[in-house]
């Protein structure tokens, strides 16, 4: 069931986000994106691990720099290019997981 909704919010977003991608640069949806996923998953964050922040200066070096990696080329980078690439695909030519 999970998969299934899974599949459902994807299809959503890249259709979403398709329809308003004339209206934002790629930047602007990356902002508004992340915002959003971190208004829902705050809460989730501190119910799950209600003393991670306290734990966050205890962060080795190699700890901060493999987050600001993966924050920077995985995160960033990614849904950047694939803002701009969604600017110009048509819509069935978007990732679908049915293929």
């Amino acid at each position: 069931m999970l998969i299934f909704i899974s599949i459902v919010a994807n299809a959503y977003y890249n259709i979403g986000c398709k329809e308003i991608a004339g209206k934002y640069t790629e930047m602007e949806m990356v902002f508004y994106t992340y915002l959003v996923v971190v208004i829902l998953l705050f809460p989730f964050i501190v119910s799950y691990e209600p003393d991670i922040l306290s734990k966050a200066p205890y962060f080795t070096g190699r700890t901060w720099t493999g987050l600001l990696l993966l924050t920077f080329f995985h995160n960033f980078l990614s849904m950047l290019l694939f803002f701009k690439a969604l600017k110009n695909l048509e819509p069935c030519r978007l990732p679908c997981p049915t293929t």
